[in-house]
């Protein structure tokens, strides 16, 4: 991916579609062929991957004033290994600007920390391998 297009452009933040914006890129980036999640890995990755957007594009137009890239998700996605509890509590703690962002938010969080370790590291990873294979 070049910087002269960033996918992320493509998401309303002003409207209420921001959050299925959000994940029709997840679906995009996990099934770049189109042909529909094909497991519960699949489905459980895009869902993570869509949450993981939504937070990421708030919270780099909040803090830096900025459109996020797929490459800011990208370096958000490699802190969740390091210290996940604090990153889904830093989550679910943000102010997205919305509530409805919030509840978004909080729905994708509560989801991953119900899920025994491995299983978080499972569907995490299948997220970030996507995103990984797409911006190198």
């Amino acid at each position: 991916m070049t910087n002269t297009h960033n996918l992320l452009e493509t998401v309303r933040l002003a409207s209420d579609q921001a959050i299925s914006d959000c994940r029709t890129i997840a679906e995009v980036l996990i099934d770049p062929a189109g042909a529909g999640l094909k497991d519960f890995w699949e489905e459980q990755g895009c869902e993570w991957l869509s949450t993981v957007i939504l937070h990421v594009l708030f919270q780099v137009a909040r803090e830096e004033h900025r459109r996020a890239t797929l490459e800011d998700v990208q370096g958000f996605l490699s802190s969740f290994d390091k210290a996940s509890g604090d990153v889904l509590n830093s989550m679910e703690s943000y102010d997205h600007g919305r509530e409805a962002l919030n509840e978004a938010i909080r729905r994708g969080t509560a989801r991953m920390r119900q899920r025994a370790d491995n299983e978080r590291s499972a569907v995490h990873l299948t997220g970030a391998s996507r995103l990984q294979a797409t911006c190198p």
